[in-house]
């Protein structure tokens, strides 16, 4: 289990693999491309002011 904070977080973030876990977890979870969509998304996202 990994579980981690990234709020002013400015430097990259890997995880190698999902290696150990059974199929059915890994399955489960976002794929590299997702989280690197994902992560565009917000990190090109403009910030708003309230």
């Amino acid at each position: 289990m990994v579980e981690y904070a990234l709020r002013g977080h400015n430097q990259p973030l890997a995880v190698s693999t999902y290696a150990g876990l059974p199929d059915r977890v890994r399955e489960l979870l976002p794929s590299a491309e997702d989280l690197s969509r994902i992560a565009d998304g917000v990190l090109n996202t403009p910030q708003t002011t309230d």
